[in-house]
């Protein structure tokens, strides 16, 4: 699993993001991998940027002797190349103007499809095999070049999933997760408990996990306090946390309520597995090598799972600054 917050960044930034996430998936994966982006802006244009990714992975074509998989893998790794020097200044992430139209061509993926038909073996396939993607990408960069910024609802989440039409294609789920954001009074001390100018919702003693979200979108703001009260009911703030630690804590409860559906449990010892859950910013991204670099790590010399470790952490490595410049060792 890879959870990308971002609350800020535009949208060439996040989807620099998600496609390293995607481009690390593990070779030969044999449970689902999930990408989730984490928006903490709850951005509506940032939504409608990540179902458009969506759509361009569903229009990758399954050709050549390799699986669907291997195909999406091999599209995605060939882009995390193209993308992977794109740093702030380029596209534009807190700096005037426009992305440049060489850039632009590499963050919405064209090249990479340009790429793969010339040097990757994709070349012998006919034309119209690569229709519906062509038109998919150049959708995704119309709607990268869109700056309209759009916020509604904030005082419900957003929440959007997206699998493969044929689920045992492909490893890879998307999930699109913007917890609840309302107006809140700025008087009120953001803390971990319901007073008035707090937004929270009611939860019944005997409810379930699977209740969640329903009960969340019942949310109110507290408006005097006592008439709230309710012996049977405990009152549960609708941020918990604040910042993208409590973006994060929110996914990951959402995704263990989504694990546990039926239609998604595996049937098998799968189900009883721990998680490995991971974590980048989204002004960073993930490399190809990522897992298979730190997976290993979790296991021990006979290859068991080691119950001794349960974190790590990769440094991070800025392309703009090199080692003997880095006096601060980022």
């Amino acid at each position: 699993m890879v959870t990308v917050p971002s609350a800020s960044e535009n949208k060439c930034t996040v989807l620099r993001n998600v496609v390293g996430a995607i481009g690390c998936m593990p070779k030969d994966c044999r449970c689902r991998y999930h990408v989730a982006f984490v928006d903490e802006g709850h951005r509506a244009e940032q939504k409608v940027m990540f179902m458009k990714l969506a759509a361009v992975i569903e229009r990758i074509p399954n050709f050549g002797g390799a699986s669907y998989e291997e195909n999406v893998s091999r599209f995605f790794q060939s882009w995390v190349e193209d993308t992977k020097k794109m740093d702030l200044a380029k596209v534009r992430d807190g700096y005037p103007g426009e992305v440049e139209a060489e850039i632009m061509r590499r963050m919405s993926g064209k090249n990479t499809l340009r790429k793969l038909r010339k040097e990757g073996g994709w070349g012998s396939m006919p034309p119209e095999v690569f229709e519906a993607l062509e038109v998919a990408l150049a959708q995704l960069e119309e709607d990268l070049k869109n700056d309209k910024k759009e916020k509604k609802d904030l005082h419900r989440d957003d929440v959007a999933d997206w699998e493969p039409q044929d689920r045992n294609s492909l490893a890879l789920r998307l999930h699109y997760l913007a917890r609840a954001k309302p107006m809140e009074d700025e008087r009120t001390i953001k803390a971990q408990h319901v007073a008035p100018g707090t937004w929270y919702y009611k939860v019944p003693q005997n409810a379930e996990n699977k209740d969640w979200l329903k009960l969340r979108a019942n949310a109110r703001e507290m408006v005097y306090g006592l008439e709230d009260d309710d012996p049977f009911m405990n009152n549960v703030p609708l941020r918990t946390s604040r910042g993208k630690a409590g973006g994060l804590n929110f996914a990951e409860n959402y995704l263990s309520i989504y694990a546990d559906k039926p239609e998604n449990m595996y049937g098998d010892e799968r189900d009883h597995f721990p998680c490995l859950y991971s974590i980048c910013d989204a002004r960073h991204q993930f490399q190809t090598d990522f897992f298979h670099s730190t997976i290993p790590y979790f296991f021990d010399d006979d290859m068991d799972l080691n119950p001794y470790v349960g974190f790590t952490q990769c440094p991070q490595f800025f392309h703009e600054m090199q080692d003997k410049l880095d006096y601060l060792d980022n």
